[in-house]
C-alpha cells in the first residue's frame, strides 16, 4: 500500500517541522536545563522517520509495521510522561512546597491513570463495563466491585 502525493507530502512537511523544533531546542540550548525533554524530541523525530520508511517498504498491514508502531508508540509514551514529569520538577524549582506536592500527587495520577488504562483498555466484551462508564451485567458490577477491592477503595 503506497501513500498517495498529498499524503507524502503531510508526512515530509510534518517531519521537516520536528527537526525545526529539535533544530531549536539544540540552537537555544534546552539539552541543557531539559535533557529528557529534548531527547523526547529527538526520539519522536526518528520514530516519525523510521514508521514512514518501514511503512514504505513493507506496507500498513505487515505485522512488522503492527509490532514496530507500537512498540515506539508505548516507548513515546513513557518518554512523555518523563518529559512532562521533568518540566514540572524544573518549573517548580523556586516553589519547594509544591515540589512536595509534585513528589506524591504526580506519581498516584500516573497510576491511577494506568490503572483505569489497564482496567478499560481491553472492555470491548464487556469485561469491567460499569468501572468504565458503559452500563454493565451483574457480573461486570462483582467484577468491578472486586477491582475496587484490590485497589483499596
Amino acid at each position: 500500500m503506497q501513500l498517495t502525493a498529498a499524503q507524502t507530502i503531510v508526512w515530509y512537511s510534518g517531519f521537516a517541522l520536528e527537526l525545526l523544533v529539535c533544530f531549536f531546542a539544540i540552537r537555544r540550548k534546552l539539552f541543557r536545563e531539559f535533557p529528557i525533554f529534548t531527547a523526547y524530541l529527538f526520539l519522536v523525530s526518528a520514530r516519525s522517520a523510521l514508521v514512514f520508511a518501514l511503512y514504505h517498504a513493507s506496507g500498513y498491514a505487515s505485522w512488522t509495521a503492527f509490532y514496530f508502531y507500537w512498540l515506539t508508540q508505548a516507548l513515546q509514551l513513557c518518554m512523555r510522561a518523563a518529559a512532562i514529569g521533568e518540566m514540572a520538577w524544573v518549573v517548580s524549582r523556586p516553589y519547594p512546597g509544591f515540589r512536595v506536592l509534585l513528589k506524591w500527587v504526580m506519581p498516584a495520577i500516573a497510576l491511577a491513570l494506568l490503572l483505569r488504562a489497564g482496567f478499560c483498555g481491553g472492555s470491548q466484551d464487556g469485561v469491567l463495563a460499569g468501572f468504565c462508564g458503559h452500563r454493565g451485567t451483574r457480573a461486570g458490577v462483582d467484577r468491578r466491585a472486586g477491582a475496587l477491592r484490590l485497589l483499596g477503595a
